[in-house]
């Protein structure tokens, strides 16, 4: 078995069209939004979160009706709003679909059934009450034959049954810059549909799902300049939290010797811990009685590597592995079987020393076991609880990948960032950009803005 990590290329972002677009900006700001997330590896839903949160820091979007939901968490006419009832005026929202595309062209499994119930339907007048626009993600050097044919039909279906598309489709190569080409989409999206004050823009195309637009690239130039960000973007706010026995990293405290917890997010519970014990891994959390949702998927086990052998003349993030595994289980009625051609995931974990890196930025009692915000607000925490601080970071969040073009933003502390060259391009991480800024951050403010863990 091979396994390699997704290397970073650069390119602009696309938008495709494949009719006449009327842009009804008064009626789509007014309404509710419905953001419906189709992930095969998270991505989809991390983009999701990013939406929902840009969304709300629109002036006036704090009284704006937001959800977001995986196309498996409803009945398909219900996440439209065309289930026949006689209040489909209520069920008036715009849609925002951001659906990977998985294995050969196919639907992410949290989409299928959404998926094919769509392409079954055929023209009714419930869809010309449905706003839309469609956010695509695949990767064009690994899938050229199949790059993005998910989003693409969705995109075409859903113009197909008559509903309204609000702004044209959007596609990300994750051969290329990924966190790059969506950054760009929405913030195109946001300042046409929301923002502009301009109603009733038309946009033209020519065939169907042909390119219309295709940015030209922004200037590298760099605002060198540091602006401080205000408390609503998720400034640190300072208070104590007398339940957490201290560390003696000083990093992290204020002036007056207090925790610091950020004014965004809602403030996690910390408890002190009776052991320093690191769980090798995050099986219990798929028992009943934690609390918590199963961490792993199903039919996950505890399997022993036998030889973990780099293929390239030099180790790196992006090096190729070759890696084997004994199937043996300690319960012989689990155990796996494997044939040619088979996919088996397997959970990374972050090394130790960089876990040690980001607990140095925080003071608080490493094994602490985090509980979620008695009130959790607009963002619930996106991570297990009833884990300890050290479990959190060495099993369930991405520590070595570069953070989001917005989360990048706001470390640093810019509100104009060059992302491609300075962040994706030299694959800066999340503590790197903590030790630029060399600011002090609320444990609230990175933990939940940290992607989870990718198979």
């Amino acid at each position: 078995m091979r396994l390699k990590n997704s290397s970073y290329h650069y390119h602009n972002a696309r938008f495709y069209t494949s009719t006449s677009v009327l842009l009804d900006h008064v009626d789509a700001k007014n309404l509710p939004v419905k953001i419906l997330y189709a992930s095969q590896g998270g991505t989809a839903q991390i983009f999701a979160m990013q939406l929902a949160e840009a969304l709300e820091e629109i002036p006036g979007g704090d009284k704006r009706d937001v959800t977001v939901q995986g196309l498996h968490e409803g009945f398909p006419p219900s996440l439209l709003g065309v289930d026949g009832n006689d209040n489909s005026e209520d069920n008036a929202a715009v849609h925002i679909f951001l659906t990977a595309t998985a294995g050969v062209g196919e639907p992410p499994d949290n989409a299928r059934q959404f998926y094919e119930w769509l392409m079954n339907q055929s023209s009714s007048n419930d869809f010309e009450k449905v706003q839309y626009t469609v956010f695509g993600l695949g990767n064009q050097k690994a899938h050229p034959n199949h790059y993005n044919v998910v989003g693409k039909a969705l995109d075409a279906k859903l113009n197909e049954l008559g509903a309204n598309r609000i702004y044209p489709l959007g596609l990300g190569d994750d051969g290329e810059c990924i966190e790059d080409d969506y950054d760009t989409w929405m913030e195109d999206f946001l300042e046409t549909v929301y923002r502009s004050s301009n109603d009733g823009v038309s946009i033209s195309s020519a065939e169907d799902s042909m390119p219309v637009q295709e940015e030209e690239e922004k200037a590298s130039a760099v605002d060198e300049e540091k602006v401080t960000l205000p408390t609503e973007s998720g400034a640190a706010a300072t208070t104590e939290d007398s339940g957490v026995i201290l560390a003696s990293c000083a990093g992290a405290k204020d002036k007056s010797g207090k925790r610091a917890v950020s004014s965004k997010y809602g403030r996690l519970k910390l408890a002190p811990s009776s052991t320093d014990v690191v769980r090798d891994n995050m099986m219990q959390l798929s028992a009943s009685d934690t609390g918590s949702k199963p961490f792993y998927s199903p039919q996950t086990q505890p399997l022993q590597v036998l030889s973990n052998r780099p293929l390239n003349t030099q180790a790196g993030e992006n090096g190729l592995y070759e890696m084997r595994v004994s199937l043996t289980s300690n319960n012989p009625k689990e155990r796996l079987t494997y044939e040619t051609g088979d996919h088996l995931m397997v959970y990374p974990q972050n090394s130790e020393a960089i876990v040690t890196g980001f607990l140095q930025q925080f003071d608080v009692d490493p094994h602490a076991t985090i509980h979620p915000p008695e009130t959790p607000g607009k963002h619930p925490y996106p991570h297990p609880t009833g884990i300890t601080l050290t479990e959190t970071l060495r099993h369930c969040v991405e520590l070595t990948a570069a953070p989001s073009p917005a989360f990048a933003r706001h470390i640093l502390g810019r509100p104009k960032l060059d992302y491609k060259n300075e962040i994706a391009k030299p694959h800066r991480t999340v503590l790197d950009l903590m030790a630029e800024a060399g600011r002090q951050f609320a444990l609230e403010e990175i933990l939940y803005n940290l992607p989870p863990m990718k198979v």
